[in-house]
């Protein structure tokens, strides 16, 4: 996860700075001098002064995480992760019953999908965000009467209900009614 140098030898009571750099994707974890934690006072060398007899340095390196956000409207979507620096993942989402997909957002932007219920995040190296919305399907009913009154046209959600009001004109009697 990192880099750490010199590796030496040095003159007794001489001073030696040892340095340490995290590699892309990783950050400083921990950094022990003889066995006592510096990490807070040393986040990126350690001196060492008046060398008079040995001692030991040791740097820990953690890979750095990620958060992927997940938000979905109108139906399902993988929960929020949290991944690795370099790794993958996979959201997938699918509308609820009646709902079909308006857009799909990652960090902001509408994207161009390859696979309509699913995106993936490849070689991740920052947080992110994907919103999917979906919205209700509609029906249309249209309506048409002879000598007669009828409720306009009307668009109507998926699953809901809708009531048409007919009459006929006056002299006029209703023959039939067709769905």
């Amino acid at each position: 996860g990192g880099t750490i140098t010199p590796d030496a030898t040095v003159n007794y009571g001489a001073n030696q700075t040892i340095s340490y750099n995290a590699n892309p994707g990783y950050h400083l974890a921990c950094v022990t001098v003889d066995s006592v934690d510096v990490t807070s006072t040393n986040p990126s060398s350690y001196t060492f002064t008046n060398v008079t007899a040995g001692h030991t340095i040791s740097v820990v390196y953690a890979i750095d995480n990620y958060l992927i956000d997940t938000t979905v409207t109108g139906g399902t979507i993988s929960p929020d992760a949290t991944k690795d620096y370099g790794s993958s993942y996979t959201v997938n989402y699918s509308p609820s019953l009646g709902y079909h997909l308006v857009s799909v957002k990652v960090d902001g932007i509408n994207v161009t999908l390859i696979h309509p219920s699913s995106y993936t995040f490849s070689s991740i190296a920052s947080n992110h965000t994907i919103s999917v919305v979906y919205a209700i399907d509609t029906n249309t009913i249209d309506t048409t009467v002879t000598n007669g009154t009828i409720t306009p046209d009307a668009t109507v959600d998926y699953g809901s209900n809708q009531t048409i009001t007919y009459s006929a004109n006056p002299n006029y009697h209703l023959v039939s009614v067709t769905v």
